[in-house]
């Protein structure tokens, strides 16, 4: 029950540090392109 908790936390935390991770270097790509 322990892993599963542990892993369930795991990706709640890893989900929204991709997709924060993916924006930012969405951004940096825009941005080097643009500038």
């Amino acid at each position: 029950v322990a892993v599963h908790v542990r892993t369930r936390v795991l990706h709640n935390l890893a989900f929204p540090l991709t997709f924060l991770v993916l924006a930012v270097a969405a951004l940096a790509y825009f941005a080097d392109n643009v500038a």
